[in-house]
């Protein structure tokens, strides 16, 4: 829990800053790169890499645990730049759905 904690915590520092895209992009390319490489090697990570992150999504329920809860954090991220509003708890489930 606490390791998830943090890394909401760190993409929405991200998110506050110039270039949150970028570090954001940078932290699931970390978490994941391994799990792209299993379950998504066939996507091309070409243009702005929308692809590959959605064959990711699509495959979230056999990702590792760190690269869930990194997807995770990207939209937690990206709800917030949409709708800036007081951070909601990630739900714990998110990676079942």
């Amino acid at each position: 829990m606490i390791p998830r904690l943090i890394l909401v915590v760190t993409v929405l520092t991200a998110a506050s800053n110039p270039g949150h895209a970028e570090s954001v992009r940078s932290m699931v390319k970390k978490a994941c790169g391994a799990d792209y490489m299993r379950v998504c090697a066939a996507v091309p990570p070409t243009g702005d890499g929308m692809k590959a992150l959605q064959c990711l999504i699509d495959h979230r329920k056999v990702v590792s645990k760190k690269c869930q809860d990194a997807l995770l954090a990207a939209k937690v991220s990206q709800e917030t730049q949409a709708a800036p509003q007081p951070a909601a708890t990630p739900r714990n489930n998110w990676a079942a759905q």
